[in-house]
């Protein structure tokens, strides 16, 4: 039995239906033994754009390209009852996995092909299919499509089936998100420079041929990747999204990278109207005034913050910093084992020595990019980067001999999955049954509140939440949303959730909340929220609980619209100010 099985793998091994079924396998075992999620709520803010739920089918991601969301809510519109964003992540992933099981089977002249690839697989499976997350697929995606282009190209013979499936996944990263394709191609380009390097032992002909079919093959993916982009921003012309893109960039600078002090600026702060009460209050996300806290404000905002420069303070903020962090990157010690097992068992050219050496230049400049930006060791950009570090190792390393056995082999695989599991715990689905419990009274709250057509629900940050409420193949009803609003988060100033504003008269819900027999209320801190109330609106604002919904309570804001307890100043007041402080600064 065991020759047959062994005869049957060294028949098959090469043949593309034996990667598609050792990747239906993996995929089949993760979600048997584990429940996947989303690692973050941005997936299930982006699916909530296009699925329906808010009431409309909206092909603006925001995040993702327009070309995606166009073909999302297409399929959407055919039928509510198939989860198509999940669905077409996992196809994504699927096709990228396959792809590099693929073109190793085919690189790899040993029977160490059939190891080689597992342990990775296994792990970054895991990352994408059971902790699921957008930028991940992206990272992943092109990563792979990078990989099997540069295999497909190399060959003496082309295969355009290989050379699609390597466009259509470069493609679809750049879809999914731009940004990380475009760390995922610096970081897979190490390939691409040992390629360049070989071409110098070919003979001038040859070398002429395979030059041009590299420059070739780049100019038609950044021809189509110029479309996408192209079509993309063309959809952003409308005044409303425009609005929103203004809002959203000012958003994130503060909400992502920080809000400036206020104790180092507080005439500042004072002048635009905004307390330490209410600065904190923003900070817990709860950011949707647009009165008090719009676009201008934000932005003259950013202005008190200080610039970071690439100085000597940053490199020992670097250093100090993110190295320590930097172990804490699970990505790492695969890619690290990986480089291991190819110094003792590889053979490495000088084309693929400096190609490695370009690779690690390129990574430690990603990160201190990343730690330039304020945005480094996010578990969902580390995902791709290091798994397009891992594929650029097994390329250059050149595995000839076979370190394992049948048995060693299998028990290489096995103690990885085991080391692994440390981590995966959680996600077992038999840990997972409190859980899904907690699911269930969650989305009969957001049931329950859809039900109420008459009132406008206000969402404080930390309260009901879809994504509390509903797992990623979950199928969420059309329209369930229509008549929730959150009081913060990316998506709340798109037109789309505008609209659900709108359909009730609200222009500003802090306001417009004082007083009103339509609009409630959802606060587990209500203590915090009457404060900032106090402060802006009314200072005779009172809550008043008059139902509870699951754990929720669902309060009525009582009181008389005053001015609050601090004045307004426009952020022109902030101009003046400054203005006559450079002009006292001169005089003195």
């Amino acid at each position: 039995m065991q020759k047959i099985v062994t005869g049957w793998i060294n028949k098959n091994q090469k043949k593309l239906s034996f990667s598609v079924m050792v990747n239906a396998g993996i995929l089949i075992l993760l979600l048997l033994f584990f429940r996947p999620e989303y690692e973050t709520n941005d997936d299930m803010g982006i699916c909530n754009l296009v699925n329906g739920a808010r009431g409309v089918y909206e092909s603006h991601l925001v995040y993702s390209n327009y070309f995606l969301g166009a073909v999302l809510s297409w399929c959407y519109r055919i039928t509510q009852r198939v989860p198509w964003y999940p669905l077409l992540q996992y196809a994504t992933l699927f096709l990228s996995y396959t792809a590099v099981f693929y073109v190793i089977q085919r690189k790899v002249s040993s029977t160490y092909a059939l190891w080689l690839p597992l342990p990775m697989l296994v792990f970054f499976s895991y990352q994408g299919y059971i902790r699921l997350q957008y930028t991940k697929t992206a990272g992943i995606a092109a990563a792979a499509g990078f990989f099997l282009l540069f295999y497909a190209l190399e060959q003496e013979k082309l295969y355009f089936r290989d050379i699609l499936w390597g466009y259509l996944l470069t493609c679809l990263g750049f879809l999914y998100r731009s940004e990380q394709f475009f760390a995922e191609a610096a970081v897979m380009s190490g390939i691409g420079v040992a390629l360049l390097l070989e071409l110098k032992g070919l003979e001038r002909q040859r070398r002429r041929k395979r030059l041009l079919r590299y420059v070739g093959s780049a100019t038609v993916l950044l021809l189509v990747l110029g479309v996408f982009w192209t079509s993309d921003r063309m959809a952003y012309r409308e005044p409303a999204w425009q609005e929103y893109l203004a809002y959203n960039e000012a958003r994130t600078e503060l909400f992502d990278y920080g809000f400036p002090a206020y104790s180092e600026n507080k005439e500042a702060y004072q002048a635009l109207g905004i307390s330490k009460t209410a600065k904190r209050f923003y900070e817990s996300w709860n950011h949707m005034d647009q009165e008090r806290f719009s676009t201008e404000t934000m932005q003259e905002l950013i202005k008190l913050k200080e610039p970071r420069t690439f100085g000597n303070e940053l490199k020992t903020e670097f250093l100090e910093e993110f190295l320590p962090r930097f172990v804490n990157i699970a990505g790492i010690f695969l890619c690290a084992l990986y480089g291991l097992y190819g110094l003792l068992w590889g053979r490495w050219r000088k084309s693929d020595r400096i190609g490695i050496l370009y690779e690690i230049v390129v990574i430690a400049g990603l990160y201190l990019y990343l730690f330039y930006r304020g945005r480094y060791i996010h578990n969902r950009v580390d995902t791709g980067i290091w798994f397009a570090a891992i594929l650029v190792v097994i390329r250059l390393s050149e595995q000839r001999m076979n370190p394992f056995t049948k048995r060693t082999g299998l028990a290489f695989v096995l103690s990885c999955v085991c080391v692994f599991q440390l981590n995966w715990a959680e996600q077992l689905r038999w840990n997972a049954a409190k859980e899904k419990e907690t699911m269930l009274q969650e989305r009969t709250v957001i049931e329950t509140i859809h039900s109420d057509q008459e009132h406008l629900y206000l969402l404080k940050m930390g309260s009901v939440s879809f994504a509390k409420a509903y797992g990623v193949f979950d199928r969420i009803p059309y329209g369930i949303g229509d008549n929730l609003y959150p009081l913060g988060g990316w998506p709340t100033k798109t037109p789309v959730y505008t609209t659900v504003l709108e359909r009730y008269g609200v222009e500003n819900p802090f306001r417009d909340m004082i007083g009103s027999d339509t609009i409630y209320l959802i606060d587990q801190k209500i203590e915090s929220t009457l404060k900032y109330l106090h402060d802006c609106y009314s200072s005779d604002a009172s809550a008043e609980e008059v139902m509870r919904v699951g754990p929720y309570p669902v309060y009525r804001i009582n009181g008389h619209i005053d001015g609050g307890r601090q004045e307004v100043s426009s952020a022109e007041d902030v101009q003046k100010k400054r203005g006559e402080q450079n002009k006292h600064g001169r005089n003195s």
